[in-house]
């Protein structure tokens, strides 16, 4: 019980990128593997990179000879095992072996960690374990079945002749070398996803695996090889496309996890039956191809560098040295907690005398620079492959002295080791890339709003301003901090089920759900020809009917929303032939049997394709629609009630998203040429423009109510998505964090009065929320907006699209703060929001304000009030129920301090405050009930009076 609050040095380990000045520029692009990931490998020599004239080795970077054309690369302490057209090739103290390629199409490669004359190669229909000395293969395990194909594989770090192998059947199988290849232990089919999955020992029990789910959801699984029948722990990472790569360091138990094309690195604390997301995430100012974790021995220990990555970016030619430290004041002495004796990768046994198990204990190094200059022992002699002596017996392996999540007490013996440092010799760089899309006035508001972290012990290193190539900006992971909204709580309840027609197929521009009409009916899109929308009253919770009802268009969907003005339930659906229909709906006067094909009015708006939809907030019958069609883009808004167009913007690429202003007087529209477009709502003209997002998969905006500001939602670089808040007058990025790596496209919704943020991510299972700290005045309109995460819902089923409900439909007594509805794949669920209060007898107007709704207005009347905007007539709807007393005016009549609602502090924490005082009162009351003044000698039987003489 002594270490139960004792708590790891490394969690707090920071992730820094090196300067400039230290990246190697290899001058031509690495090898690439056949899943496009540059081949590298790392050691006690340095770096290993294949490039066309041969393997490099860092940090001397000169090529190998007879290494041409490298497509696997492996390393272990001094060796370095090759494989290219020639065939299969070692180099390394023992000088050059060369061996016929033993199998077809190699997907990994990998030296025995004990053994100096054995490599293992995986490929499809086998995994071969051959030996350099005896110029043969010993061991190969043939693949189960044709659907078993092998996909990687790992030589265990014990005494144990295991070998960990994934396959295409989504099984990791456990095979016994030394016993021919039999296989000993297999899983059930876990990593469903159609990519290979990856396969890794973190010590001689351990292992981990890193995939991809059915739902593409990128996932980490730690397996016990003594009951392989599930995981241990299955953590779900992200939803993306890229190959993830899992970097482990046994002394300190952090892993790091990066993927191909990711720019963040993530940091993980893993013990043997658990894996703990660490608070220091990394985003780096390039994408990532491949990383290595390099040899303690290059580690700078002075500075508490506890590890160190080189990656590979992107461009295939540039490595970048992201180092690890752990924050402490004094570094003038060596940190024995941070840097135990770590083991040494050098081979200390033959190729035979493993296969007769005869394993003598590994060597471990010191890492302290007075131990190691100090001392004059050398390194044991590498024993001969002939040699017949008979080593001790086998032992258990040795760990760290540190006590690590995985480490035990070990009582091998150490000796030092040369330190080597590591110092990359930079080259030339390349010709520096500039944006030309982007103005200096954007790229300086837009390092402008870019958050700092509050403590300064995390702050990022600042960008060097000397090569252009490091201009673009990096966007920071939202920082989790204390907030009015931090305790919200979202759950969910199924209100419709078996939902068997969805449509999860339609473009990123259309809408998926809306449950906003006057009635409150679902609208979502359901698969069938000719375009159907079911149109469902959500006052009829549920099974669904086998035939839905709905309304046809004949035509391909491209948007659809439910309209605002109107006093009765109108649609207004968007076509692929260019047509807006406006749809009159009545749940009362609805024919669930059959459907409907006939709209009350029809209107040719584009000539060509179809793309977004935008609803004017007030003005009955105003709508903005945008042309998808290459010949004729542009965004044209029209009076649907009169069939007249208003005006015509053209456009250079088609529009990805728009949106009125909450006061209806502009329109802000995201395009794929990288900009974002404000315009006058009545004339169409152009007010400003702005550097928008550079990907062009999809983009959503928000309009926060009652301000200047707008929230958007799109990608990056490499699949980076975007949170960017903007304002409207001159257009800087006031706020700019990045989300995370997924290809699903991220919708905000903003709260009708409150400054929270909604993320909902199509095909994920999870709604981010955050809270908007808008400053109270900005003349400059460049002052940076704070965006702080408050909270998290997580729900088991992804979801497909997310509507929530008017203001006017929340539970106020529950402080419910948000509700709506979410559509999945078989179901609608109902979503509540609520902040836990103790008084909710007392209504909370700190969180319930008066809510501002515009009054309906008819085109001509809009048109008529000119352009300003304070000629709109507003209604302040009051939320507080009748009879129910406001909190602000308990708390002015003087209300004793304990008894106030504490909005900072959790419900579930008051409680268990209260049960743990009532209970302590309850035990001192039975114990006053007890004592009926007799004391203990006064029970006992004494001795007779006459026994005293």
């Amino acid at each position: 019980m002594k270490n139960r609050f004792t708590f790891s040095p490394f969690r707090n380990a920071v992730l820094k990128e090196s300067h400039r000045e230290s990246w190697t520029v290899l001058g031509a692009n690495a090898n690439a593997g056949e899943d496009g990931m540059g081949v590298m490998a790392s050691g006690g020599c340095g770096v290993v990179v294949a490039c066309p004239g041969g393997v490099r080795v860092l940090p001397d970077s000169t090529a190998m000879a007879q290494t041409e054309n490298a497509t696997h690369v492996a390393v272990r302490g001094s060796d370095i095992a090759v494989l290219g057209a020639a065939g299969l090739s070692m180099h390394g103290s023992g000088g050059y072996h060369t061996i016929p390629n033993p199998v077809a199409q190699c997907v990994s490669l990998q030296l025995h960690p004990f053994a100096h004359s054995l490599v293992g190669m995986c490929a499809l229909d086998a995994v071969v374990v051959a030996d350099f000395d005896a110029q043969a293969t010993r061991v190969r395990i043939d693949a189960p079945t044709l659907n078993a194909q092998f996909q990687s594989f790992a030589f265990s770090l014990g005494h144990a002749a295991t070998v960990a192998s994934s396959s295409k059947d989504n099984r990791i199988r456990l095979f016994d070398v030394r016993d021919s290849g039999k296989e000993v232990a297999v899983s059930e089919p876990h990593h469903m996803g159609v990519k290979p999955s990856s396969v890794h020992w973190i010590n001689d029990m351990a292992l981990l695996t890193a995939g991809f789910s059915k739902m593409r959801d990128r996932e980490l699984a730690l397996w016990d090889s003594r009951s392989m029948a599930k995981p241990v722990v299955n953590y779900k990472l992200d939803t993306s496309t890229g190959r993830l790569i899992p970097l482990f360091d046994p002394d300190s138990g952090l892993l790091f996890v990066t993927g191909k094309g990711d720019s963040a690195i993530r940091t993980y604390e893993v013990s043997q039956t658990a894996l703990t997301a660490t608070p220091n995430n990394f985003i780096l100012s390039q994408t990532i191809n491949n990383a290595v974790l390099v040899s303690k021995a290059t580690l700078n220990v002075m500075d508490c560098e506890v590890a160190r990555l080189m990656v590979l970016a992107s461009d295939m030619q540039t490595l970048i040295p992201i180092s690890a430290n752990v924050l402490r004041k004094n570094k003038m002495d060596f940190q024995q907690d941070l840097f135990p004796d770590t083991f040494s990768d050098e081979a200390v046994m033959s190729a035979d005398s493993w296969f007769k198990c005869d394993v003598p204990p590994r060597i471990k190094m010191k890492l302290d620079p007075r131990a190691r200059s100090g001392s004059s022992t050398e390194a044991p002699v590498r024993p001969s492959t002939t040699s017949t002596t008979s080593a001790p017996s086998p032992a258990p392996l040795p760990v760290p002295a540190h006590p690590s999540p995985l480490s035990q007490q070990s009582s091998q013996a150490s000796i030092p080791r040369p330190s080597v440092s590591y110092q990359p010799v930079p080259l030339q760089a390349p010709a520096p890339i500039t944006d030309t899309r982007a103005s200096p006035q954007s790229v300086r508001s837009s390092t402008a709003g870019t958050e700092k972290p509050s403590d300064p012990k995390l702050e990022q290193p600042p960008s060097h301003q000397s090569s252009p190539k490091t201009a673009p900006r990096v966007s920071q992971p939202a920082q989790t901090t204390h907030s009015t909204f931090k305790y919200i709580q979202g759950t969910s309840t199924p209100h419709l089920f078996d939902l068997k027609t969805g449509n999860p197929t339609l473009p990123n521009e259309c809408c998926f759900l809306d449950v906003n009409g006057p009635e409150n009916l679902a609208a979502f899109p359901v698969s069938g020809g000719g375009g159907r929308i079911c149109i469902y009253p959500i006052s009829q919770p549920g099974r669904f009917p086998a035939k839905l009802p709905c309304i046809v268009t004949g035509s391909e969907i491209s948007d659809f929303g439910w309209s605002t003005q109107s006093k009765k339930s109108v649609l207004y659906t968007l076509s692929d032939d260019g047509i807006l229909r406006t749809w009159q709906l009545s749940s009362l006067n609805m024919d669930l049997s059959h459907d409907l094909t006939e709209p009350r009015d029809t209107l040719k708006v584009n000539p060509g394709k179809s793309g977004v939809l935008a609803i004017h907030p007030f003005v009955e019958g105003l709508v903005c629609v945008s042309s998808s069609d290459p010949r004729q883009l542009a965004l044209r808004c029209w009076d649907a009630c009169r069939k007249v167009m208003v005006w015509e913007y053209a456009l250079t690429e088609a529009a990805l998203c728009a949106t009125f202003s909450s006061d209806g007087g502009v329109l802000v529209s995201f395009g794929k040429d990288g900009k974002v477009r404000v315009l006058d709502a009545k004339k169409g003209s152009l007010l400003g423009e702005g550097v928008g997002f550079e990907g062009v998969k999809g983009a959503r905006v928000a309009w926060i109510p009652g301000t200047q500001y707008f929230a958007a939602c799109g990608f990056g670089r490499a699949n980076q998505r975007e949170l960017k808040i903007y304002n409207s007058k001159n257009l800087p990025q006031v706020a700019v964090i990045g989300v995370e790596m997924s290809p699903s496209l991220i919708t905000p919704y903003v709260d009708e009065s409150l400054p929270i943020i909604y993320l909902v991510g199509k095909g994920e299972s999870y709604i981010q929320i955050f809270h908007i700290d808008i400053p109270s005045s900005d003349s400059t309109g460049i002052t940076p907006v704070k965006l702080t995460k408050c909270a998290t819902y997580t729900s088991p089923h992804p979801q497909l699209a997310v509507s929530f409900l008017p203001k006017s439909s929340c539970a106020v007594r529950d402080v419910e703060i948000a509700t709506g509805f979410r559509l999945f794949a078989t179901g609608l669920e109902r979503l509540s929001f609520k902040l836990p209060r103790l008084r909710k007898e007392v209504f909370q107007d700190d969180v319930f304000p008066a809510l501002r709704l515009a009054k309906r207005v008819d085109f001509e009347a809009w048109i008529a009030a000119g352009g300003e905007t304070n000629t709109v007539d507003w209604d302040v709807v009051d939320l507080c129920p009748e009879g129910m007393e406001r909190l602000s005016d308990v708390k002015s009549a003087g209300t004793p301090r304990e008894s106030l609602t504490r909005s900072s502090v959790t419900v579930a924490v008051e409680l268990s405050e209260e049960k743990k005082k009532l209970a302590a009162m309850e035990q001192m009351k039975r114990l006053a009930m007890a004592d009926d003044g007799k004391m203990v000698q006064d029970l006992q039987e004494g001795v007779d009076e006459d026994e005293w003489d």
